[in-house]
């Protein structure tokens, strides 16, 4: 096993890089207590080794390790997966740590430039203890510190070499004497201040190391199996005590480990060799240590109070481990810290952590869900056992059995569960008859009502003033419907206590409203549907009172036109008059006319606008024709020939359309041909034949 060396460099590492921690679940072969261990390497692959010495309850481990660097044995604390080198004392690059308590105070031996001392490191800090003589140079080192932060080791005497157990409480040490030699170790410290630790005994003239127990500031030696030497090495906060000691056994003497309790010294056996030697005991009773097996090769074993487990046997094949040489810490969560060979030599420190063998837990629902009244649902669970078979999984809610499932997957299905708090409990048996519980917590909350508005249909349009029915459905699943209210635009508008819900919106003006129906339960809980409708202002109305629709009109006609209008729901700003399209008035308060001038023959549409203060507009149109009167006879006059231009005059009524002819000669009364026509308009008109010739020609005016 490793030792110090002494000989390296004058240096310290104060930042670890160490091999990433490799976590393995290790289980026991066969069923001996259920348990199964979860195993993280503290060792790295730039040390030459590293070694675990103490725990503490929260798992954390201090120890040694040496780099590959410089040849130095230095000291660490590894704490939640994070390895921290604790520095040293101002001498060269040396340290161990031995022991630390809950409040992470730490203790162990370094080097100051005169001397290895024991130190207490505390917050980042490394403090030196000093010696039992309080002189330059000497010794001391610190082995265990208790729960109060008293400390326990060995320091020189005044002499310089003379070695003696000691107690420090808060830096007052207390010399704890020998059993009657020159020699005495204290190894460890209870919570009642119990140390334990070895001294030397002279029995007839012979010198011998004897385990001692100091109690009440007296030392008392413990005995051994029969031989000559013992060490006690640990001590719980009931006073049992473990250690190493000589025992014979068919005429040979071997170091055995004991366990010493109510006065007497129990040899704990081996693996199946021949050593063994117990290190550290926790309150629950359990004690670590090694013992050697069949081939005389040392293990690290856990006795449980009636069996010496080795704790090599846990190491799955490809786990990268080969032997768990030492137990050398256990606190009470029964995590263990030792040391072990890896696959390739290196020996390294190691933390075996408590992993139950049979687990369950629920996977469905997740925790703190919150599901509606009445409540049906599968709750589901994982099961698993590293050292037997899980034969079935419970499941209860409130403490009521729903279901067992007795294989994978492992499920059991709520049913109608009412508004409450609940507790869903899996509960996993194995084989060998352990159990394992899983629970968490649910709410069931009261369902809330369904509303649903029917009547008028989303987005629909109104004309003010508005008034119609509001209309909606209305459920519960888990209770009834107390009454359903009715709002517009936030207003209520009325309350419905029972089917079927209804109220009346009543004369609402233009604009977009949004209409609410809100439903209430017997729980109290409510729930709302909502829809937009729109009212529109309502547009004017107008009608052409005079002249009537199909009035005929002899040409020139002047008619007036004239209108009635009105607005349910605001009042007529004017109304526009058009004669094909061409305005002929505006008239802005009634009674609502305007005059059409001199229209001439033809059929005409009359059309009345009315406009209200809202801008809506109204239209109504009607036609009428305006036609001329009787035809008369056309009398030719003023006839003229100038310069071979022929023209001649004749009067025209208007709306007719005149065609004037001629022919050439007159029995040629079949070939009268059209050299001008126009439409009269009730004035003489004037019409030329041009580029006569000197042929005879005969005039004629045809009206139609």
């Amino acid at each position: 096993m490793p030792t110090r060396h002494e000989l390296g460099k004058d240096t310290c590492f104060r930042t670890l890089a160490f091999t990433p921690l490799i976590c393995l679940l290790l289980g026991w072969p066969g069923r001996v207590f259920g348990q199964g261990y979860i195993i993280s390497d503290l060792g790295s692959n730039a040390w030459s080794y590293s070694e675990a010495h103490g725990i503490n309850g929260s798992g954390a481990v201090v120890g040694e390790y040496e780099p590959t660097t410089f040849f130095y044995v230095l000291a660490f604390l590894y704490t939640n997966g994070t390895m921290t080198d604790l520095g040293h004392l101002s001498g060269q690059p040396y340290a161990i740590a031995y022991g630390i308590n809950n409040t992470n105070g730490i203790v162990g031996e370094s080097d100051t430039s005169n001397a290895t001392y024991a130190f207490l490191y505390v917050n980042g800090k490394m403090t030196s203890l000093g010696t039992l003589g309080g002189v330059v140079g000497g010794y001391s080192s610190a082995h265990a510190i208790n729960e109060f932060g008293h400390i326990v080791g060995e320091a020189t005497l005044a002499n310089g070499s003379t070695i003696h157990a000691f107690l420090d409480v808060t830096g007052t040490k207390t010399d704890l004497g020998a059993l009657g030699g020159n020699y005495s170790s204290a190894s460890a410290i209870n919570s009642s201040d119990v140390i334990v630790g070895d001294s030397d005994v002279v029995q007839g003239g012979v010198t011998n190391d004897n385990a001692f127990v100091y109690r009440n500031g007296v030392m008392s030696n413990l005995g051994t199996l029969g031989g000559s030497y013992s060490s006690a090495k640990g001590i719980n906060d009931a006073g049992v005590i473990v250690g190493e000691a000589e025992g014979v056994i068919g005429g040979n003497t071997y170091l055995r480990a004991f366990v010493y309790r109510n006065g007497v010294m129990s040899d704990l056996g081996t693996l199946g060799g021949t050593t063994g030697s117990a290190s550290a005991i926790n309150n629950n009773g359990q004690i670590v240590g090694y013992a050697t097996d069949s081939n005389e090769v040392a293990n690290a074993f856990l006795y449980n109070g009636s069996t010496m487990i080795n704790l090599s046997d846990l190491i799955p094949p490809g786990s990268g481990w080969t032997n768990l040489a030492s137990a050398d810490a256990i606190n009470d969560a029964g995590q263990i810290a030792g040391s072990g060979y890896l696959s390739d030599g290196s020996y390294h420190a190691y933390l075996l952590t408590p992993a139950a063998a049979l687990t369950v837990s629920i996977t469905n629902p997740a925790p703190n869900a919150t599901f509606q009244a009445p409540a049906s649902f599968q709750v589901s669970a994982s099961a698993s056992d590293t050292s037997g078979l899980v034969t079935n999984v419970e499941f209860l809610v409130n403490n009521a059995v729903i279901g067992n499932a007795s294989s994978a997957p492992y499920s059991a299905t709520v049913n109608n569960l009412s508004a409450g708090a609940y507790t869903l409990t899996a509960i996993a048996s194995d084989d060998g008859g352990a159990q394992a519980t899983n629970s968490i917590n649910v709410t069931v909350t009261d369902a809330a009502p369904t509303v649903t508005i029917t009547n008028p249909a989303a987005n629909a349009t109104f004309q003010t003033p508005a008034t119609f029915v509001v209309s909606a459905s209305a459920s519960d699943p888990d209770g009834t419907v107390t009454n359903v209210e009715f709002l517009a635009n936030g207003a209520v508008m009325g309350n419905a206590v029972s089917a079927p819900y209804s109220a009346t919106a009543t004369g609402l003006s233009a604009g977009a409203y949004t209409l609410a129906a809100v439903a209430s339960d017997n729980a109290g809980l409510k729930a709302t549907n909502w829809i937009t409708v729109t009212v529109t202002d309502v547009p004017p109305s107008v009608a052409i009172t005079n002249p009537a629709p199909n009035a005929t009109f002899l040409a020139p006609a002047t008619i007036q036109v004239g209108a009635s209008a009105s607005d349910a729901d605001g009042q007529v700003t004017n109304v526009e008059f058009l004669v094909n399209s061409a305005v002929i008035g505006n008239a802005t308060a009634a009674p609502y006319g305007a005059m059409a001038n001199n229209l001439s023959a033809g059929t005409y549409t009359l059309t009345a606008i009315a406009s209200d203060n809202a801008g809506l507009t109204a239209t109504n149109a009607i036609s009428i024709t305006v036609t001329n009167g009787a035809l008369l006879p056309i009398k030719l006059f003023s006839p003229a020939l100038i310069g071979g231009n022929f023209s001649f005059a004749f009067a025209t009524q208007s709306g007719y359309t005149y065609d004037c002819q001629y022919v050439a000669p007159l029995a040629l009364s079949n070939n009268w041909a059209t050299f001008t026509n126009f439409i009269g308009d009730g004035s003489v008109a004037q019409v030329t034949n041009s580029n006569l010739t000197d042929e005879q020609r005969y005039y004629r005016v045809l009206a139609h």
